[in-house]
């Protein structure tokens, strides 16, 4: 995958009972896609996404350091459940790979998540946790995301967030408001 090669997913819908990742032995996988580099948009699912590490309710992890990834106004109602590290109501993850530490940062705005995630450890009802990106270079927007399910983690001392579950670092241009998540 280069920067400059983009895919656009949307208008997409994944119903009730349906399982990804039945095998259980999978990292980086989603609903609608394991790795991306370009746009979801206005998608819903209710499956279940079964995983290791970066497993969300609709994307698993970013797939290139610099290009751009979008999630938006997506929903998601089913269940995440990782056997691993990062896990998501909406994504897994940010980029994977250690040889991009200033990697950029997946949008993910207006989206809403009603499911409920397990995972063992960096898990967050939007975005379970972004361990790569040390110093982010480019601007990029977290905002307006609800939260209103449940997670869990399967170890104790785990990095859990009722937004995200893990940033390596923060710095100017990280763009994170308007985001809610329930107490209970």
């Amino acid at each position: 995958c280069s920067s400059g090669f983009t895919v656009t997913i949307s208008n997409c819908h994944v119903e009730e009972n349906v399982i990804v990742g039945y095998n259980k032995d999978q990292s980086m996988i989603g609903s609608f896609a394991g790795r991306v580099n370009g746009t979801i948009e206005n998608c819903t699912s209710y499956a279940t996404v079964y995983g290791i590490d970066y497993v969300g309710g609709i994307l698993g992890a970013r797939d290139h350091s610099l290009g751009k990834c979008l999630v938006e106004s997506c929903t998601f109602g089913g269940t995440v459940e990782a056997t691993g590290q990062h896990a998501g109501g909406i994504a897994g993850g940010g980029y994977s790979n250690t040889t991009a530490p200033n990697a950029r940062r997946i949008f993910i705005n207006d989206c809403m998540v009603t499911g409920n995630v397990t995972g063992e450890d960096k898990i967050g009802g939007i975005l379970g946790g972004d361990s790569i990106s040390a110093q982010v270079w480019n601007a990029y927007t977290f905002h307006n995301n609800t939260f209103l399910g449940k997670i869990r983690a399967t170890t104790s001392g785990a990095y859990i967030g009722g937004i995200i579950g893990y940033y390596h670092s923060l710095n100017k241009w990280d763009d994170i408001s308007g985001n809610y998540f329930s107490a209970s």
